[in-house]
């Protein structure tokens, strides 16, 4: 198994495995088994073996490992949004430009099956690579996928670190994993910049009443990087609450990218490795300088919004900011809803996420596992994949940066890829009439006395 970055990782709570699948490896190391993917279930006592598994496989179609894909699980699922395809080298040499990819993939952790979704109405420009994506337990039958930045190429040649365009945060994504319909949502407040290479988490409040993401650090090649106050922007962490689609400027903390993110015990989001970025021309930091941060971990607490050095354990549980619960208090005006359909699905909890405490297992008879506490990471799980990420991320420091350029994908006789598909009828984003429509109770998002009560829909 070769160690890469980026790649996709995910936790099947179903047969208790960590599953790993493409990036991009180091050092220019490239093999005939790079489409293989790798699983590994822990003993229960700190050890465990990689196992190599077949090239997945969707729908007869032979699936490629890609790098840059914006993924995230549900209790039900994994996904993976766009990417690119592996780099190849020659010569020791790697080549851009690099082949961007659409499609959201998606592999059920019941029976072990992979789908490949149109990518239609899920990125802004058409593709999505680097960008960041979050699970939203709280809101709609079976949870809402959010996907924010990333860069946005307009077509399938992509230049890494070169791209013409990044998503704008005043716009985000959003997926109805019911219905599988796609939204794209007008924000508002203190909108950070587009960025790719950043890290992002996210919580539900305490009564499931909104739910908060957390995003940090990230790379932009635009004009917006290349003054002094706006590397300032690049510092700070930034936070989005739903279903206000309201943005919060928090603590700045040391500014860096391709990092990783993971929340940990009940409100703390632990950063690991990463790039550092300077307030220079180049913005590059050579390897040879050292992390201000302790084997270059943070820690940021997203109740109180500050940075530490280490980690609480005896952490209260997460509460909404304060800075947050103000703005719901001082009741402001609902957002211009895009769709009438999204903002009925802010109306409605998920009926099968939005318990207080995971499930446990399955039996045998491969159901699906049932509801887990609502975006809340904890557990084996989340410690398997934190212990994953940081190798992989501590690895990549060890081995230096050495490349600054995808290349382009070569030998494309042993690719298939699936490219973007007009949407059925039933599924085209943003069509009121594709689902069945409700009304509205007195006390549904932003009616009535509080606009930030819901209640069930009837039926």
């Amino acid at each position: 198994m070769k160690t890469s970055r980026r790649p996709l990782l995910w936790y099947n709570p179903v047969n208790h495995y960590v599953y790993e699948w493409g990036g991009w490896t180091y050092n220019g190391n490239s093999g005939s088994n790079e489409n293989w993917y790798w699983t590994f279930q822990p003993d229960g006592h700190g050890g465990s073996q990689w196992n190599q598994n077949p090239i997945p496989v969707a729908d007869g179609t032979t699936l490629t490992d890609t790098f840059g894909a914006s993924f995230v699980s549900s209790p039900k699922a994994f996904y993976g949004l766009g990417g690119t395809l592996i780099p190849d080298v020659v010569n020791g040499n790697e080549l851009p430009p690099n082949v961007s990819v659409p499609g959201l993939l998606a592999f059920d952790f019941s029976d072990n099956t992979w789908t490949n979704k149109s990518s239609t109405g899920l990125a802004q420009a058409g593709y999505n690579v680097l960008g960041e994506a979050c699970f939203v337990p709280n809101f709609g039958q079976e949870g809402l996928l959010v996907f924010l930045g990333g860069d946005s190429p307009p077509n399938d040649t992509y230049y890494y670190e070169s791209a013409p365009a990044v998503a704008d945060m005043a716009t985000i994504t959003l997926y109805d994993i019911h219905t599988d319909l796609r939204y794209q949502q007008a924000t508002t407040g203190d909108v950070p910049p587009g960025r790719e290479g950043f890290c992002a988490v996210g919580a539900p409040a305490a009564d499931n009443s909104s739910y908060e993401i957390s995003i940090y650090g990230g790379y932009s090649n635009s004009s917006e990087d290349s003054s002094d106050s706006a590397f300032a922007d690049f510092e700070a962490v930034y936070i989005l609450s739903l279903p206000a689609f309201h943005w919060f400027r928090a603590a700045s903390g040391t500014r860096r990218a391709y990092h990783t993110c993971q929340l940990i015990g009940k409100r703390q989001m632990i950063s690991i490795g990463g790039q550092l970025i300077e307030s220079n021309p180049t913005r590059r930091v050579g390897a040879e300088v050292s992390d201000p941060w302790t084997k270059g971990i943070g820690i940021f607490d997203i109740t109180d919004l500050s940075w530490s050095s280490s980690f609480n354990p005896d952490a209260m549980p997460y509460e909404s900011p304060g800075v947050v619960k103000q703005h719901y208090q001082s009741k402001p005006d609902p957002p211009t809803w895009s769709n009438s359909s999204l903002a009925a699905i802010f109306t409605t909890k998920a009926s099968s996420n939005s318990s207080s405490a995971p499930s446990p297992p399955p039996k045998s008879n491969g159901t699906n596992v049932g509801a887990i506490a609502g975006g809340t990471i904890g557990g084996v799980a989340a410690l398997c994949v934190a212990l994953v990420l940081a190798a992989f991320v501590l690895r990549k420091q060890r081995q230096g940066r050495n490349a600054h350029q995808a290349p382009s994908h070569s030998g494309q006789d042993n690719i298939i890829y699936t490219p973007m598909q007009e949407m059925s009828a039933a599924s085209k984003p943003g069509e009121i009439d594709s689902t069945p429509t409700h009304e509205l109770g007195a006390h549904s998002a932003y009616g009535g006395a509080d606009p930030y009560v819901r209640s069930e829909l009837d039926g």
